[in-house]
């Protein structure tokens, strides 16, 4: 589905994946990131240097897949630790979003077992210019697109309940 819609997938809401429209995500990741981009966001004390440096990699090689992120920040028995930790509060964030699934191949070339995550950074999976477009509103105002959209489609949830849904 991320392949053929271009939507972004990811824990974004409270631990739980979900699939948001590339438009809804732009609003999203601004709302999310308050006018910062992770630089800005490290540097005010908002986020931690574990993230920054798994974001790093990220930025370097994505999009690479989770056991290949993994290997190359030494997430493994005695290494670094917090791996889901810090994956999960990058997507909360929108720094970091699973670009798609991939299958490994037996030796006939078969796909097999379950997908296995591949991570990529929300500019890399938007690409350059439509990233700019996170930034092209302030967050506030995107924040209230995001509430007009979803009190469309959840006529039983309170303004309030969707303020806190959205964090």
């Amino acid at each position: 589905m991320i392949r053929h819609t271009g939507c972004a997938y990811g824990k974004f809401f409270e631990n739980k994946a979900a699939f948001v429209s590339r438009d809804l995500f732009i609003d999203l990741a601004n709302h999310r990131r308050d006018g910062y981009d992770y630089e800005g966001f490290y540097n005010d004390g908002y986020g931690n240097r574990r993230d920054k440096l798994l974001l790093e990699l990220i930025e370097e090689n994505g999009p690479i897949l989770s056991k290949d992120l993994k290997l190359l920040g030494n997430y493994r028995k005695g290494g670094a630790k917090g791996f889901d930790a810090s994956i999960n509060r990058l997507m909360r964030q929108c720094f970091a979003v699973i670009s798609d699934f991939r299958y490994m191949k037996d030796r006939n070339g078969n796909d097999y077992g379950w997908g296995v995550a591949e991570y990529a950074t929300a500019e890399q999976l938007l690409g350059d210019e439509e990233a700019k477009r996170i930034y092209g509103r302030e967050p506030e105002e995107s924040f209230e697109r995001l509430l007009e959209h979803l009190g469309g489609i959840l006529k039983n949830a309170g303004r309030e309940q969707i303020k806190r849904f959205l964090g």
